[in-house]
């Protein structure tokens, strides 16, 4: 994976009719701001993330909203930069680190009632890039068609409901130029 320069992303046109950062992004903003984090700020522990490691959270923010992925960022007392990447009851928090290389950790679930599934350190990028894409297919993966989700209407045609969505729609749509 080829990583951008962050105003190259930020300037390119392109880049915001795909997705939805702006250049006042809150959590951009504060990955920002933590360079300002003195020594010690974690109650006399705490170092501030280095400039390198927030472009590094910033590029990987970014490839999680290009995703479909809500986020919210917070600093590590060693420097590094988490970033809590959420669809629905999934959720990946994914540590950026000094060395060029990620924590992730994979857990779905809401509060008390979550299962741990994925726990790894020292990855690459490309490893975050194809775990944060394998959570996002399962998040969005339409049900099969079945006797449960087909509704039969007065017309004789098929309409699949897909319950998880919310959506309703016709399996075999009738023809446009009929009408």
């Amino acid at each position: 994976m080829t990583w951008f320069n962050y105003d190259t992303i930020l300037n390119n046109k392109l880049f915001y009719s795909m997705s939805y950062p702006t250049e006042e992004d809150v959590e951009i903003e504060r990955m920002k701001s933590f360079s300002d984090l003195g020594s010690g700020w974690d109650f006399g522990d705490g170092e501030a993330p280095s400039q390198y490691v927030i472009e590094r959270a910033i590029q990987t923010y970014l490839c999680g909203l290009n995703l479909g992925y809500n986020a919210s960022v917070r600093p590590e007392t060693s420097g590094g930069i988490v970033i809590g990447f959420f669809i629905k009851d999934n959720f990946v928090d994914v540590t950026v680190k000094e060395n060029s290389l990620f924590d992730i950790r994979y857990e779905k679930g809401i509060g008390a009632n979550y299962n741990i599934l994925d726990d790894q350190e020292n990855i690459t990028m490309e490893e975050v890039s194809l775990i944060l894409k394998s959570v996002q297919q399962k998040c969005f993966l339409l049900e099969p068609f079945t006797s449960v989700n087909m509704i039969p209407t007065e017309d004789d045609f098929p309409v699949i409901a897909f319950k998880s969505m919310g959506m309703v729609f016709p399996s075999f749509p009738k023809n446009a130029l009929a009408l």
